[in-house]
């Protein structure tokens, strides 16, 4: 289930946020892509937006100062129209005052519909931020699902197009591995075999798996003598550690019993009338066993009939022994 992740737009990788093995869950940021010249409209749209809530600011104070204005100017013309009644004033300063009374609304309408016009403005730029932030955020990779992350195709100041393949990811649910084997090797691997990883290295933890498939044919390598056949092994349950590309050693086994008696492999012998081993026997001596052997390992043999509980096999002589030769045990 790999997939490639690819740039949904133009830019130059600004950062990258993962590294190859790391795991990643839906919508962490991934790497982030940025547009030289997202900054300079940024600024630019940061300065307006100052500058429009300083106006702002100043228009709400105009209009306080017109409110004061007009109520001064309305109580002038009350207090004119109470003198005019009486007599004390002429008609001219009466139709002055309701003059400043006209024109002190006036200017408080004006005030208010620059403010009005100031709030429109300052509600365009709300809405250009958020597109600039919609631009950012489409500058940033984010991961479509929980995933590995199996190869990094690009690095901090790479310049990406729309389609750039950005990285591989994978699923972490599964952890495979592939491995080569000589024919011979790969006629005794069948699938569901179970099978060890080890990563190589001292204290290295173990991981059951099964083989998944074996391939049919040979394929050639760079030695046209040489041939080997492609191994899948799958791990029972992913080891959540283990970095795609390490090296790791596999154990694949064709055939298993469960408590046998086993002998060493170097311990049996091939003779005419079948297969043997040295056990000691009275008196310190040597004795031909005759026995029927079982699965082979690579370092143990099963005895499926021959040996009995107790049985002291003698391994590793430091010569050839004959029937009856006394030999000196040395225990190891």
């Amino acid at each position: 289930r790999q997939q490639v992740i690819q740039s949904a737009a133009e830019g130059r990788v600004d950062q990258v946020f993962v590294a190859v093995g790391d795991r990643v869950t839906p919508g962490q940021p991934l790497l982030l892509l940025q547009d030289d010249t997202w900054e300079t409209k940024q600024l630019d749209h940061d300065l307006e937006m100052q500058q429009q809530e300083v106006d702002m600011m100043l228009q709400q104070q105009a209009i306080a100062t017109a409110e004061v204005n007009l109520e001064d100017a309305k109580a002038t013309l009350s207090e004119d129209e109470a003198l005019f009644d009486q007599g004390y004033i002429a008609r001219d300063s009466l139709e002055e005052s309701r003059r400043g009374v006209r024109e002190a609304e006036t200017l408080l309408q004006n005030e208010r519909l620059k403010l009005q016009q100031t709030t429109l403005a300052l509600q365009r730029l709300q809405l250009a931020a958020q597109t600039l932030e919609q631009e950012q955020r489409d500058k940033q990779v984010l991961a479509p699902e929980q995933a590995i992350i199996l190869d990094v195709l690009v690095q901090r100041g790479s310049v990406v197009e729309i389609g750039t393949d950005l990285m591989v990811l994978g699923d972490p649910s599964r952890e495979l591995v592939y491995l080569q084997l000589p024919p011979l090797r790969a006629q005794q691997v069948q699938p569901l075999q179970p099978a060890r990883i080890q990563p190589i290295g001292p204290e290295a933890v173990t991981y059951p798996g099964t083989v998944l498939n074996v391939a049919r044919l040979a394929g050639s390598g760079e030695d046209s003598e040489q041939t080997s056949l492609s191994v899948v092994v799958e791990l029972d349950t992913p080891s959540r550690t283990l970095i795609p590309g390490t090296q790791v050693s596999v154990d694949i086994i064709p055939e298993q019993r469960i408590d046998v008696v086993k002998v060493e492999a170097g311990a049996v012998q091939q003779g005419e009338d079948g297969f043997f081993v040295w056990i000691l026997g009275t008196a310190n001596t040597a004795q031909k066993q005759p026995i029927t052997v079982g699965l082979e390992g690579l370092t143990e043999v099963e005895v499926v009939q021959g040996l009995a509980e107790g049985d002291r096999v003698i391994v590793r002589p430091e010569q050839p022994l004959s029937e009856g030769m006394t030999v000196e045990v040395r225990e190891n």
